[in-house]
């Protein structure tokens, strides 16, 4: 896999996204803006 897309609670975790971001093995990390729980989905095609 070449991409990755955070979203929710998992996606608040700045330090833990910057070390996927920088070090990881995804050419693309793309990070919901809008972090909730309001019962909506994410998906990445």
């Amino acid at each position: 896999m070449k991409a990755l897309v955070l979203a929710r609670g998992v996606a608040l975790n700045v330090v833990a996204n910057s070390y996927v971001a920088e070090r990881g093995p995804f050419d693309h990390v793309w990070i919901r803006p809008a972090a909730g729980d309001a019962g909506t989905l994410s998906a990445a095609l």
